[in-house]
C-alpha cells in the first residue's frame, strides 16, 4: 500500500490519493448520497441520518453501464470528482461531491511471500489473465470450488481415489464453492452429505468414508488458507491506518499505546456470510494476527450495502456545511 500511494505502477495494489483526512464524530445529520460505479453498473445510495450519525433511512438503486462507456473516453486521465461535479451542475442537480473511496484492488496483490500451489498455478496458466488477480482467486468465493476441483483431478489421476467415474473433474468451475462449503460442514459420522455432493454435482458414486473424509481434509486446507490471507489483508489495511497496535509501517509488538480506538470492519458477500467455517478461521486468525491485547478494539461486522454507506459517512464527515453531498 505504500508502494501503491507513492506512485504510479510501483505496486499492484493500485492506490488513489482521496485527500479525506476525517471521519464520522457522531455529529453527522441530513441526507448524502455514494455512487458505487462499478465494471457493468452503477449502484446508488441513499442515506438518511439522524442523531449520534445513525442510519434511520436507506435506499438503493441499481443503473447498467452503456458497453461503450465502458471501453475507454476522452475523460481518462482527468480528475473523477470534478468531471462529476460539473455533470451535476449540467443537470440542474444541487449536490456536490466531497469525498472519494477508492478500492484499494488487493486482488491483484500476489507478492513472493505467498506461494503459489501447483493448482494456483494451473488455474491462473488455464485463464486469459495468467497470474493477474492472484490474491483474489487464492480466496474468493468465485473460485475456492475450483481449486478444490483441480485437486480433486489431481487425486483422481495419480491415486484413483474416485474409481473410474471422473470425468465431470475435468469440467472447469463444475464444483462451486457453496458445494465446497457444504462438504466440509458436514458432520455426520459417515459423510453422507460429503457422498451426495460427490455423486449429485461431480457424478462420483459409491465414495468410500476413507476417500470422503480426504475430500473433506482438502476442502478445510482450502478454505483455512482462503480466510486467513483475508484476514492478513483486513490486518494490513489497520497498520496502514494505525490501528494495529504498532507504528504504522513497522514491526514492532502489538500492544496498546494511550486511549484505545475502536475499529469496525464491515464485511459484506455471501463467502463471509454463509459460509461459517470461513468466517470463524477468518475470525480467529484476525485475533492471533493482532493478540489478544488489541484484538477485542477490532470489530468485524456484516453490513448490506457497507462500502456505499461507508462513503455516504465518509462524505458527511468531509462536508462543512452539511448540506445534501455525495
Amino acid at each position: 500500500m505504500f508502494a501503491g500511494l507513492a506512485s504510479e505502477d510501483a505496486s499492484k495494489v493500485r492506490m488513489l490519493l482521496t485527500c479525506v483526512d476525517s471521519l464520522p464524530d457522531g455529529s453527522e445529520e441530513g441526507i448524502y448520497y455514494a455512487i458505487d460505479i462499478g465494471g457493468t453498473c452503477f449502484r446508488f445510495l441513499k442515506v438518511e441520518l439522524g442523531a449520534g450519525s445513525t442510519i434511520i433511512n436507506q435506499k438503493v438503486e441499481y443503473q447498467p453501464i452503456k458497453e461503450e462507456l465502458t471501453k475507454g473516453t476522452s475523460e481518462v486521465g482527468k480528475d473523477v470528482a470534478q468531471c462529476l461535479n460539473e455533470a451535476l451542475v449540467r443537470n440542474g442537480l444541487n449536490l456536490q461531491v466531497n469525498a472519494l473511496v477508492v478500492n484499494v484492488e488487493w486482488g491483484s496483490f500476489r507478492p513472493p511471500q505467498i506461494p503459489l500451489t501447483p493448482y494456483d498455478i494451473c488455474f491462473n496458466n488455464e485463464t486469459q489473465n495468467y497470474y493477474d488477480q492472484g490474491f483474489e482467486k487464492m480466496i474468493s468465493g468465485v473460485y475456492l470450488g475450483e481449486i478444490a476441483r483441480l485437486v480433486f483431478q489431481k487425486m483422481a489421476q495419480e491415486l484413483d481415489v474416485f474409481g473410474t467415474a471422473v470425468d465431470d473433474l475435468a469440467t472447469p468451475f463444475i464444483l462451486s464453492t457453496p458445494c465446497l462449503a457444504a462438504i466440509r460442514e458436514d458432520d455426520s459420522l459417515d459423510l453422507r452429505e460429503v457422498g451426495r455432493r460427490l455423486e449429485e454435482h461431480l457424478k462420483i458414486p459409491n465414495v468410500p468414508l476413507k476417500t470422503r473424509r480426504l475430500v473433506q481434509r482438502v476442502c478445510d486446507i482450502i478454505t483455512r488458507r482462503a480466510a486467513r490471507l483475508a484476514a492478513a489483508g483486513i490486518v494490513a489495511v489497520l497498520q496502514k491506518i494505525g490501528r494495529d497496535g504498532t507504528r504504522c509501517g513497522t514491526t514492532q509488538v502489538r500492544r496498546m499505546t494511550g486511549v484505545p480506538k475502536r475499529s469496525v470492519i464491515a464485511i459484506e458477500g455471501g463467502l463471509y456470510q454463509g459460509y461459517s467455517v470461513f468466517r470463524e478461521y477468518l475470525n480467529e486468525a484476525v485475533v492471533e494476527i493482532l493478540g489478544k491485547e488489541i484484538a477485542p478494539t477490532v470489530v468485524l461486522r456484516v453490513v448490506e450495502e457497507g462500502s456505499g454507506i461507508g462513503a455516504a459517512l465518509l462524505s458527511a464527515a468531509y462536508s462543512s456545511n452539511r448540506q445534501e453531498s455525495i
